[in-house]
């Protein structure tokens, strides 16, 4: 879970028309999700609620990492290289092998060795340091199992090859992203094209508020928490839709001995987690998109950054350095 929500929405109220809200706890974090007026929507506001409660539960019993029916538990216990997958998992696994090599291996959803090493959540008496002169060398040879390159898709049946027999699989920098864009197909399906989807922090927002007003949503500064880095409006006059994504070394993390942070994005050159910056913001038009390049790009400066998201048209970053210098 984010330990900061760092994006939040602004809303305008008029007496008569009150966005409808609803909260969950689902993918181990807070999901909210505001309905707007949908004029057009085919069911009623708790209907739909209860569709959405049904897709969360289900997705979540399905990718959770731990999950007693997870699909990802189901690759990473194999004791075949090949595995049998569904459609949803199969999907997810081609753009995450497309998204590799469009970014280089900066992004991989073969991180878990390297997940597992470090102890995010300091459970057990094994607290690594990266200030600890021996961690290369151990980091080095978790390497060798960390690699995109590993994983094969076969059809008819959707099937997964993984090369390495120790290669596992993390989907946590896909999975929201698919999640999100999910319901949104799901909201717009039953006519409910106005509404702000929003999981631990990461958003997805539709259309307008009451009357064609815009819907405006701002990005905080991740250390500054009463300051805002910019302010997007959505709808009205504006464009009609925007996945808006951020990665940080707040959001799941510990502190060494050493008072290293140790946080869940890793540089997957070193297997080190990133130290060049605090947060990293994408803003584009599909959540999937956005996820994956918030996690891919968080190690480079901004330059790097500048350089890389031209090959994605449409997309744009603020990025907060280690020196608190903001970018875009």
């Amino acid at each position: 879970m984010k330990l900061f929500v760092f994006i939040i929405a602004f809303f305008v109220l008029s007496c008569s028309q009150v966005p409808q809200k609803n909260v969950w706890f689902n993918m181990d974090t807070i999901i909210e999700i505001t309905l707007f007026a949908n004029p057009n929507a085919k069911i009623s506001t708790a209907e739909m609620f209860d569709k959405i409660q049904n897709f969360l539960q289900n997705w979540d019993e399905r990718f959770s990492p731990s999950a007693e029916n997870s699909e990802i538990l189901k690759i990473n216990n194999r004791e075949t290289d090949t595995v049998n997958i569904s459609d949803d998992l199969y999907e997810m696994l081609k753009i995450s092998i497309l998204y590799s090599q469009k970014t280089d291996g900066l992004f991989d959803i073969t991180v878990k060795p390297l997940k597992d090493f470090w102890n995010i959540a300091g459970d057990g008496d094994f607290l690594p340091d990266p200030e600890d002169p021996l961690i290369a060398d151990t980091l080095a040879k978790i390497l060798q199992r960390v690699d995109y390159r590993n994983i094969s898709l076969l059809d008819n049946p959707k099937r997964a090859v993984l090369a390495n027999t120790k290669t596992q699989i993390d989907l946590g920098a896909i999975a929201k992203g698919f999640a999100i864009g999910r319901l949104a197909d799901i909201l717009k399906n039953y006519g409910f094209s106005n509404f702000i989807i929003n999981i631990g922090g990461d958003i997805f927002v539709s259309g307008n508020k009451e009357r064609g007003k815009p819907i405006v949503v701002g990005v905080r500064h991740p250390r500054q928490r009463s300051d805002l880095l910019k302010i997007f409006s959505v709808g009205g006059e504006n464009r009609q839709s925007a996945a808006i994504f951020t990665s940080g070394d707040y959001e799941r993390y510990r502190v060494a001995p050493s008072g290293a942070r140790v946080h869940h994005i890793f540089d997957p050159q070193t297997g080190f987690p990133a130290t060049a910056n605090v947060s990293l913001t994408i803003i584009g038009d599909c959540p999937v998109i956005a996820d994956i390049l918030s996690t891919a790009f968080f190690s480079l400066s901004a330059d790097e950054i500048r350089k890389r998201i031209k090959d994605f048209d449409g997309y744009g970053f603020i990025l907060v350095d280690k020196n608190g210098e903001v970018e875009e």
